[in-house]
């Protein structure tokens, strides 16, 4: 869990819009960060 929020962090620090992940919720915004799941349809 600590390492997702550092993932989400580093996203949100370079001003990401996306962050790819097959582990978090698809859809959930993180302060502006969007999951998306590049393996669901």
């Amino acid at each position: 869990m600590i390492r997702d929020a550092l993932i989400v962090a580093a996203a949100k620090a370079a001003r990401a819009k996306e962050l790819w992940s097959e582990k978090l919720n698809p859809g959930q915004n993180y302060e502006g960060v969007v999951v998306v799941n590049p393996l669901q349809k």
